[in-house]
């Protein structure tokens, strides 16, 4: 595989954020001013671009590791050839800080890496000149000077942007020792690195970002130092290191390297030194793993190429720290937050089997483009939860700031000595504002079987919109739905009696030999609610309405995988109108054989 990506790059095609291929092109028009005085909105204009990072991606020259390997692995010089050409390319079109690829420090940094690694890894082909390589270390150079100027944004960002320019100065220091500003390259990138690590990863091991994908960059940007500047990181770096390894791999899938794909994800993967694809996290996780905890989380595979770059020898044991290898898990989102989110995802619940992942976070798409896709899939009504009167959970305040945080947090969790089943409740208070309490139990009675039981909680006697979402991995589907199913009522913790009001029963065969997902809905309201208007059950895909009735949204219905890609999904939605208290119970199972109806699909 990689000698097949690298022959893509030769021929001019690179897979940004791990997508499909595309052109590789750093051209730009010839007067683009210096990168403080640049219209970036004018030059993606002009070239037919809906977002900077299709400038900025190719740019972060990810794509040299894949040259660079295929070139170690067969010595053919056409590897060389592409790099040096490619990269030369870049030189004619951005001139040091003149235009949208000088914008970002971090994006500086990343470059700064890639092309130093590149350097050092062709430095001996007939290609590398002397004249070539003088020109690249001028350009080294140039990135390193470019990253102080603005770290005092990347500061205040106090996220990745910090991290990869403090290894940015790191990496500049290593590479000229000798520069008059080595020892303030050296001092800002330890400073601002240790600071990172100490402020940015949780006592938990969560990252600040509230990513997966954020959180794989910074294990990858702390392998690189490992590697290259190990002194750089203390012990209490290290220590918060073991702990956010720990926590990326407990949401792991064991069979497929997957994860949730929690909060932004804008398709980074910035050091590709592997042969699997850009999903599949095994390849950090088990050099991470390596490099914090001295611990084996996977046996011996394709996924230990990264760690042999990085120059992290096998431990003794495999003891595997991810989801259980039983192929079936489950991921419910509660968390107090001491960070800003990007998404308003309290009590998402992701499910996954055998490999795929059936419940889905719909991702990012992308972050800049016009509406309605200006980051428009951070919203609770796309998350799998509850929403209640079509308000988000927390007030969106622009593209990446959410203010007045859903605070939520773990109520209860049990499980049986024997291990067979888990039960687990959560709440948020997201809500507050309309004197309301979303509280999510997830039972788990029996392998396969998953019973999601949402509560809204509230003292008023007010009508309000109460709107259950799942997404659902897309395939062939039917979907059953009645009013008033014959059935007894239930009493509600204060006493009062509570009658059901709709059951949809949703299945959907998953194509590919995939199994049957089947999902049964059902939502309770109080009995004497003489306001309650009729339920209504909503299915959508790709934008498009498929079931039910009323106008949808175009975002509604789709899942972003990777930065820029969307595939359609199978978007289902029950909806009440009641006073509280309103309780919904979705029965989820999952079928390797069609259950007792789905030949009608």
């Amino acid at each position: 595989r990689a000698l097949i990506l690298a022959e893509e790059i030769v021929a001019g095609k690179v897979r940004l954020f791990g997508g499909p291929p595309v052109a590789l092109d750093f051209s730009l028009p010839s007067d683009v001013p210096h990168w403080t005085q640049c219209d970036t909105a004018d030059i993606l204009q002009r070239k037919n671009l809906p977002d900077v990072k299709y400038l900025w991606e190719p740019a972060r020259f990810g794509w040299v590791f894949t040259l660079g390997r295929a070139y170690l692995l067969t010595e053919n010089p056409v590897y060389a050839r592409a790099f040096w050409e490619f990269t030369e390319a870049f030189w004619r079109f951005n001139l040091p800080y003149r235009g949208p690829n000088w914008e970002s420090g971090q994006e500086v940094a990343l470059r700064l890496m890639s092309l130093a690694w590149g350097g050092a890894v062709f430095a001996s082909a007939p290609e590398s000149t002397p004249q070539r390589m003088a020109r690249l270390t001028a350009s080294l150079l140039a990135h390193a000077v470019r990253i102080p100027p603005t770290l005092p944004y990347a500061r205040a960002q106090n996220n990745n942007h910090l991290l990869s320019e403090a290894v940015g100065l790191l990496t500049a220091a290593r590479l000229f020792p000798t520069h008059p500003q080595v020892s303030r390259w050296r001092a800002l990138g330890m400073r601002w690195w240790r600071w990172g690590l100490r402020h940015q990863i949780f006592a938990d091991g969560e990252y600040t970002q509230h990513s997966t994908n954020y959180h794989r960059l910074m294990l990858q940007l702390a392998l690189w130092v490992t590697w290259l500047i190990p002194e750089a990181t203390d012990a209490a770096g290290r220590q918060a290191l073991g702990r956010a390894t720990r926590w990326l791999l407990s949401l792991c899938d064991v069979q497929s390297g997957g994860v949730p794909n929690l909060g932004p994800n804008d398709g980074a993967y910035i050091f590709p030194l592997s042969v699997l694809p850009f999903e599949d996290y095994r390849p950090v996780l088990q050099a991470a793993a390596r490099a914090f905890l001295g611990e084996n989380p996977f046996p011996p595979g394709r996924w230990d190429e990264m760690s042999a770059w990085f120059a992290l020898p096998p431990q003794s044991d495999v003891s595997h720290g991810g989801a259980e290898p039983s192929g079936k898990a489950g991921y419910l989102r509660a968390v107090p937050l001491r960070s800003r989110p990007g998404h308003a995802d309290q009590l998402h619940f992701d499910l996954h089997h055998a490999g795929r992942y059936l419940l889905l976070d719909a991702g990012t798409y992308l972050y800049n483009a016009p509406p309605p896709w200006d980051n428009a899939l951070t919203h609770a009504a796309v998350h799998n939860t509850v929403t209640v009167d079509a308000r988000d959970q927390m007030l969106r305040a622009g593209r990446f700031l959410y203010l007045d945080w859903a605070q939520g947090r773990i109520i209860e969790q049990r499980q049986a000595p024997t291990g067979d089943w888990e039960h687990i409740t959560a709440g948020h208070d997201g809500y507050r504002r309309l004197g309301i309490f979303h509280q999510r139990t997830v039972t788990v009675p029996d392998p396969g079987r998953w019973v999601i039981e949402d509560r809204l909680i509230g003292a008023d006697a007010v009508s309000h919109a109460f709107r259950l979402h799942w997404l659902v991995a897309d395939g062939d589907w039917r979907i059953d739905d009645g009013q008033h199913p014959a059935g007894d009522g239930w009493l509600s913790p204060d006493g009062g009696q509570d009658s059901a009001v709709a059951t949809c029963v949703f299945t959907v065969h998953l194509p590919e030999d995939g199994p049957f997902l089947r999902l049964v809905l059902r939502a309770f309201v109080p009995a004497l609610d003489a306001s309650a208007r009729s339920p209504l059950v909503t299915l959508a895909r790709a934008g498009e309405l498929l079931y039910g009735t009323g106008r949808i949204p175009p975002v509604r219905g789709w899942y972003s995988p990777t930065y820029g890609v969307k595939l359609p999904a199978l978007s289902l939605a029950l909806k009440v109108w009641s006073a509280p208290p309103v309780r919904f119970v979705t029965e989820i199972t999952v079928h390797d054989q069609p259950p007792q109806d789905a030949d009608r699909i």
